[in-house]
C-alpha cells in the first residue's frame, strides 16, 4: 500500500480536535456508567445485608414475645401449677 490512500489518513486540524474530543465525551461516559454500576452493585449488597439483619432481629424479636406471652400466662395463672 502506499501512504497515499485517504482512508488510511489522520484526520487534519478541526477533525482531529473534533474526533479527540468526542473520544474524550466517550471515555467519560464509560467511566460514568462503570461508576454507577459499581453504585448499583454496592447499593445490591448494602440491600441484601440490610435485609439480613431485618430478618434477624424479626426472629430475636419473634423469641423474645414467646417468652414474653409464656410469662404472662405464668403472671396471671400463678407461678405453682
Amino acid at each position: 500500500m502506499n501512504g497515499s490512500d485517504p482512508s488510511c489518513a489522520a484526520p487534519a486540524g478541526e477533525d482531529a480536535r473534533l474526533a479527540l474530543a468526542r473520544a474524550a465525551d466517550l471515555v467519560d461516559g464509560a467511566a460514568a456508567g462503570i461508576r454507577a454500576a459499581g453504585e448499583v452493585e454496592w447499593r445490591a449488597l448494602a440491600a441484601e445485608l440490610y435485609r439480613a439483619a431485618v430478618a434477624d432481629a424479626a426472629r430475636a424479636l419473634a423469641r423474645d414475645r414467646v417468652l414474653l406471652d409464656g410469662a404472662v400466662r405464668l403472671a396471671y395463672g400463678g407461678w405453682a401449677r
